[in-house]
């Protein structure tokens, strides 16, 4: 599914513009694509993630990046460490999206970017029907329990954000068409799921 994100990494990387050199946090990297293509524009990343599995792909991947294993709620990181700090798709799937953000907010330097990337409203997103076909085989599960629609409400991700001392920039869209070569590629994909 990664490479399907592409054009939201781009938008991202693109948009906070940061110069060489400067000191990103990937919080939420998974399998480390975003890591590498910032990488691959100077700065100097760190790569953050709770899964081992993910984290020795990407290493294999962006030997140039710095990966660590840990939680979003706890960051294992001095204050004041980073430039930018991006969230793809990893906010919505901690038990506490509000302390995830303030341990952004104390791991940032003073006027740097936060980045935080999340589904669309399930109406809105055409990925919603083969998700939630998935959630489905899962135990049920309460109203804001992680998952990938709990931040999808635009109000409530702008409260989650200036309630953690960010000033909201603003929300943008970007569009990530899931479009596969074949069937079989798309049921690979959302079955390894």
């Amino acid at each position: 599914q990664e490479p399907l994100h592409l054009p939201l990494y781009t938008a991202i990387l693109d948009t906070i513009a940061l110069p060489p050199g400067s000191t990103l946090l990937d919080g939420g990297c998974g399998a480390g694509m975003l890591s590498l293509l910032a990488a691959e524009r100077g700065l100097t990343v760190t790569g953050l993630d709770v899964s081992e599995s993910f984290l020795d792909f990407a290493r294999r991947r962006a030997p140039a990046v710095t990966f660590v294993i840990g939680d979003l709620q706890t960051l294992p990181f001095e204050t004041d460490s980073f430039d930018a700090i991006v969230g793809c798709n990893s906010f919505q799937f901690v038990p506490n999206p509000n302390l995830a953000v303030r341990e952004a907010a104390r791991v940032l330097h003073s006027g740097g970017c936060f980045v935080l990337a999340v589904f669309d409203a399930p109406e809105k997103c055409e990925g919603a029907s083969p998700i939630n076909a998935i959630l489905s085989l899962l135990p049920s599960l309460g109203a804001d329990t992680p998952g990938p629609f709990v931040l999808s409400n635009e109000e409530k991700l702008e409260t989650l954000i200036s309630g953690s001392g960010f000033a909201v920039d603003g929300v943008y869209r970007v569009d990530t068409p899931w479009r596969y070569p074949d069937r079989e590629t798309a049921l690979r994909a959302f079955m390894s799921a």
